[in-house]
């Protein structure tokens, strides 16, 4: 793992949000039709269930989740009902880093985080 300091630390993901190669400036609806399908996206297959972001956040985003194996209640993912969910970009980056690896069993990449949450802002 690389060790970056404290304050370049984000500085990917955050040039991804800024920049995401153009395409959250130029192509807005694209960038959201490309995060709402990472997040319909199938990920690994552990245990017999084949994961996805709805299979602990659930499909109707205004709602509470629950986290699968934990039984944890995840707070509703839409901006609309929880807007202070998306300002601390080092929690929003952990926890996106964290979902992503059990999710998918891997890191999504800064353009494919931008691309969800361009997504769940909209929401």
């Amino acid at each position: 793992m690389i060790c970056l300091p404290h304050s370049l630390r984000y500085a990917p993901l955050l040039l991804g949000l800024l920049w995401s190669n153009g395409t959250l400036a130029a192509e807005p609806a694209a960038n959201l039709l490309a995060g709402q399908q990472l997040w319909s996206q199938p990920g690994i297959t552990k245990n017999q269930l084949q994961r996805r972001c709805a299979t602990c956040h659930g499909t109707n985003l205004t709602q509470p989740g629950q986290h699968i194996l934990t039984g944890k209640p995840l707070a509703p993912m839409a901006a609309s009902v929880s807007p202070d969910r998306y300002q601390d970009m080092e929690k929003v980056t952990l926890w996106l880093n964290r979902n992503c690896q059990w999710t998918f069993g891997q890191l999504c990449t800064p353009q494919q985080q931008a691309q969800l949450l361009a997504y769940l802002k909209s929401l």
